[in-house]
């Protein structure tokens, strides 16, 4: 199965485009073998799309979705109303692809795209409605571009942090500047992709470390501190404590008692 997302599709038409508005139902809307390749956007509402071959997901409002043309799927409506902007096209391959969605952060400004698109269903205006079309293509692959970027730098991130943690300069700032972004971005990005703060993950780290150390070794505190990426044996001592509810003396003699 192949994703849209990189960019290498070519559409050849646009076949229509439909807004429809569904109320909230109990029973499910089959659609089976889909005969052709779909954008569309959600103006309003969610709704649970259950694929034969076993995947599923649930799409809200804002978010684009893009239905592969060969799919079959199950709709389960979940709010009162489910209104959304349907665009019907081809893409020129007749590689499988599979279905996904797609969050595009400026989706206000794609919904007067779709609603252009809409707009001009029916006419014999192809040239606009194709630049459109397209339009919605290439945010999405520019979006999906961005995001698989922030996904390595974030990687190459987490694998510098737990490379150089013995170095007491490394810090959210340091890390953010070699990526050339802010530090609230960068925080935010490595909260989505590892449910935790950068600067609680580097303090993970080191505590890990210091544990081991403190485990198996003769070091004293200080060295334990300077070992670790600690500037101070005070810096350290507090860390153990806030994530241990031990000191590190106490630790130490705990884990030589064998308890």
């Amino acid at each position: 199965m192949d994703s849209i997302s990189n960019g290498k599709q070519i559409i050849i038409n646009v076949k229509n485009t439909v807004r429809s508005k569904m109320k909230k139902f109990f029973r499910h809307h089959g659609v089976f073998n889909r005969p052709f390749d779909a954008f569309a956007i959600v103006l309003r509402g969610e709704c649970n799309y259950c694929f034969t071959d076993g995947r599923e997901f649930t799409v809200h409002q804002g978010e684009i979705l893009y239905l592969a043309k060969g799919n079959s799927y199950y709709m389960f409506v979940t709010s009162e109303i489910y209104d959304v902007i349907f665009v019907d096209f081809e893409f020129a391959s007749v590689e499988e692809r599979y279905s996904q969605i797609f969050t595009v952060s400026s989706g206000t400004s794609l919904e007067s795209v779709f609603t252009s698109l809409h707009d001009l269903s029916g006419s014999d205006d192809v040239p606009s409605q194709m630049s459109l079309l397209y339009t919605i293509y290439a945010r999405i692959c520019a979006k999906e571009k961005e995001k698989s970027e922030d996904s390595h730098n974030l990687r190459s991130s987490k694998d510098r942090i737990e490379r150089e943690f013995k170095d007491y300069q490394l810090s959210v700032t340091s890390l953010s500047d070699s990526l050339g972004i802010s530090e609230v971005y960068f925080r935010r990005l490595f909260a989505e992709k590892y449910g935790t703060s950068p600067s609680k993950y580097i303090r993970a780290v080191r505590i890990s470390h210091a544990k081991e150390l403190l485990r198996y070794s003769q070091l004293s505190i200080n060295e334990c501190a300077s070992e670790c990426g600690f500037s101070s044996a005070q810096y350290f001592c507090r860390a153990f404590k806030e994530v241990t509810n031990m000191t590190p003396n106490e630790y130490r003699k705990k884990k030589f008692r064998g308890i």
